[in-house]
């Protein structure tokens, strides 16, 4: 296992590895998520307004077998 550095939280944040090898990172504080290489290098990487409130966790899902209309 290798670390590399992201975005600083010092409360809320997440981590979830993709089935690609990706690296899904959320940091809360200042509102930033973003996906890494397996080296930890950013690939894309956006920023949400956060005004009073933070980003508790973000997670990745493919929605198969789910309907919507």
């Amino acid at each position: 296992m290798q670390s590399f550095k992201v975005p600083f939280s010092p409360i809320v944040s997440s981590a979830q590895e993709l089935d690609d090898g990706t690296i899904l990172i959320d940091s809360g504080v200042p509102g930033i998520f973003g996906v890494y290489d397996a080296q930890g290098d950013l690939i894309s990487q956006w920023k949400m307004s956060v005004m009073k409130n933070i980003i508790y966790r973000v997670y990745q899902y493919d929605f198969k077998g789910f309907y919507f209309a």
